[in-house]
């Protein structure tokens, strides 16, 4: 999403970060955010695009494989996922340092950082965490 929107100049760093957010603010995945950019380029119509565009493809996929998978497909499907777990790891990496490069840092800003990280680690309820920011 940064290459298809920041780098394009669709918008800026700071405007899909806030997309983000407020995806990962309420409840469900974090690619609502589509919905949010589908919005900012073509108001309700681009965000009920975005949306569809973004969920029904996964939804084919689950509608149409689940009958298929049987009990000998099973461990070949953990592998497949077990492999996109490790991608979606690096992935996270790599949007956590493009991100990071957008933020103004202050000390408030890397103080409220690590204080949400320490909350996370010690297994804080993400809303406390959130209303806590």
């Amino acid at each position: 999403m940064f290459h298809e929107i920041v780098e394009r100049a669709l918008a800026d760093g700071k405007t899909l970060l806030d997309g983000i957010a407020w995806g990962s603010s309420h409840p469900g995945p974090i690619v609502i955010t589509a919905t949010f950019v589908g919005y900012l380029l073509q108001g309700v119509s681009g965000a009920t695009a975005a949306t569809i565009c973004v969920f029904l493809p996964s939804f084919l996929i689950v509608v149409v494989l689940s009958p298929a998978l049987t009990a000998t497909a099973k461990r070949g499907f953990d592998c497949f996922m077990n492999g996109i777990l490790c991608s979606f790891c690096g992935l996270l990496v790599s949007t956590v340092y493009h991100f990071s490069r957008i933020v103004e840092w202050s000390w408030a800003w890397g103080s409220i950082a690590a204080a949400a990280f320490a909350a996370l680690y010690v297994r804080a309820a993400g809303s406390a965490v959130l209303l806590g920011a």
